[in-house]
């Protein structure tokens, strides 16, 4: 697939003369600041705001008004604002996104989620949230193990995590709570205890991701064994079921109505526009990201990386896209499938076949991607 480099002002003139739909979905805002970087973590961020958070909203600003000369955004529904950590931003700024730059009351949003970070996220803040809107606040736990927080290079302590998550719930937003399995060092006791403690909590939606790095050590410890991994994936499956959390994407939980409306529109393939550096867009068969650099950005000189797909690469897209969740794919539209390993996987309990549509259970979402590859290959 071939990617092609332009400047903002380059690709706005490409996309007009696509005459593309530019009924968007989704709107995403990616604030890179960050106090410290975790160990873990492949988003991109700097670990410094100072001096530079006036000007990143000035960029920021120039960014939305040129994608409004395309259209009004009348049709955002979700807006998600991510990072980074976003809950680094002082009140005053926090209102200022909306005050400022986004005028948020405009659309007519359905869900509007903020990632925070328990260290940095207080009552103060959070006022300021309500105040532009937000319904969803997702809460970066990752776990309740004060040696295992310190081993992951995180900066906050459990009794911080559980404390911002009673004052979110007090507050009257949904609460999402992320939590990271497959740590080398953690005993399957420490991980069941951080699983029952973030259910204690009650919060409205759960998202467990395995720890994915690059190398085959972390912080100097080899990664545990598949087999570990699928054993703490099959308990965190198997204990939010029991709590009512239906598992509705590979690394998601929530009970009935909190699924995140933003994500699923990821998924479900619509429309969506992002903003800020290493922010991805799509338009129907056009997907571009902003060059990862917050240097360039302050200048309103980055770049965007575009690729155009062809009918063949969308309808792809939509199957993999589609079968990470408890929705499933459609196999009436044209997919060519391998049937022998659609029949084994099924004869496995990896899928189920059901109102012509092909779902993942619970075990196969902990493979897909080599499902995924089977079937396409």
């Amino acid at each position: 697939m071939e990617k092609f480099r332009y400047h903002r002002k380059h690709l706005l003139k490409f996309l007009k003369s696509k005459k593309a739909n530019f009924d968007f979905e989704s709107l995403y805002i990616h604030i890179p600041f960050c106090k410290k970087k975790c160990l873990y973590c492949d988003f991109y961020s700097v670990s410094d705001k100072k001096g530079s958070i006036k000007n990143f909203f000035d960029s920021l600003k120039a960014e939305y008004e040129e994608f409004r000369s395309l259209t009004d955004l009348s049709s955002i529904k979700t807006i998600y604002i991510g990072g980074g950590t976003p809950s680094l931003l002082l009140p005053e700024e926090i209102e200022a996104l909306s005050s400022s730059i986004f005028s948020f009351n405009d659309f007519e949003i359905e869900e509007f989620t903020f990632e925070a970070n328990p260290e940095s996220i207080d009552l103060a803040k959070m006022v300021s949230l309500k105040k532009i809107g937000v319904t969803r606040i997702s809460l970066g736990v990752q776990s309740l193990d004060d040696e295992i927080l310190r081993f992951l290079g995180r900066i906050h302590s459990s009794e911080d995590a559980r404390k911002a998550a009673r004052e979110i719930k007090n507050l009257g937003f949904d609460l999402n709570i992320d939590i990271i399995y497959g740590i080398p060092g953690q005993t399957f006791g420490s991980l069941v205890d951080t699983v029952k403690q973030v259910v204690y909590l009650e919060p409205d939606s759960i998202s467990a991701y395995a720890l994915t790095v690059k190398k085959d050590t972390f912080n100097g410890l080899p990664l545990k064994s598949s087999e570990a991994y699928f054993e703490e994936y099959l308990y965190i499956v198997e204990f939010l079921r029991k709590n009512g959390y239906r598992h509705y994407e590979v690394s998601n939980w929530a009970h009935d109505g909190k699924e995140s409306k933003h994500n699923l529109n990821y998924w479900l393939r619509k429309n969506y526009l992002g903003l800020g550096p290493s922010a991805a867009s799509l338009i129907d068969d056009v997907r571009f990201s902003n060059e990862p650099s917050v240097t360039k950005y302050l200048t309103n000189n980055s770049a965007y990386f575009l690729e155009v797909l062809n009918e063949d690469q969308i309808l792809l897209e939509r199957f993999y896209l589609a079968m990470r969740t408890s929705l499933g794919f459609d196999i009436s539209q044209s997919v060519t499938l391998n049937v022998e390993f659609l029949k084994e996987f099924v004869n496995q309990g990896l899928l189920e076949v059901s109102d012509n549509r092909i779902v993942p259970t619970d075990r196969g979402m902990f493979v897909l991607d080599s499902i995924v590859a089977s079937l396409i290959a």
